[in-house]
């Protein structure tokens, strides 16, 4: 969904108080996710690596997410001493 904002007080507003979603107690409203603008190709390319990622995840594959477009792997735990 695309949302146009009156002013950039209000998209700040909204940006600050996202990371309170991660709180939220309605299922529902935790699958609710906010980003930056992007044009329309860096949606598509975002759109894509989300859609592998839900295919891996039905694969039964973990340790993979999103960032920035782009499908990583988690890197395994390190040993520090």
């Amino acid at each position: 969904m695309l949302v146009e904002l009156r002013d950039e007080n209000e998209k700040w507003s909204i940006i600050n108080n996202a990371r309170n979603l991660k709180y939220e107690t309605d299922p529902e409203k935790k699958k609710i996710g906010i980003s930056k603008d992007l044009t329309r190709e860096e949606r598509e390319v975002e759109k894509r690596a989300r859609e592998d990622l839900q295919e891996k995840r039905r694969n039964g594959e973990q340790g993979w997410y999103v960032k920035n477009g782009t499908l990583l792997r988690t890197q395994g735990t390190r040993n520090r001493y």
